[in-house]
């Protein structure tokens, strides 16, 4: 597995992408954290909220909010994380 570092004016932030197939499905992770490994988003498939919109798709939030996800990929992602550093 591989980090990538952002620096920005605020603080460092990291992000660590996963992906793997089995069973013939990809299983992807993709973790962006900031300063102290705070949570700032993590788009993920794993299936373990069954009760989302297209499960098993999913968005984290931060540590507490959970909202359904679409299929992505890690360039979409970055595309995501450069929209919001840009704001």
């Amino acid at each position: 597995m591989w980090s990538l570092f952002f620096f920005d004016q605020r603080y460092k932030q990291l992000f660590r992408p996963y992906s793997t197939i089995l069973s013939g499905r990809l299983h992807y992770s993709y973790h962006w954290s900031g300063e102290n490994d705070t949570l700032i988003c993590r788009w993920d498939n794993t299936p373990h909220f069954p009760k989302l919109e297209k499960f098993p798709h999913h968005i984290h939030r931060n540590e507490d909010q959970v909202i359904h996800g679409k299929p992505i990929n890690i360039f979409d992602v970055l595309g995501e994380i450069e929209k919001t550093l840009n704001k």
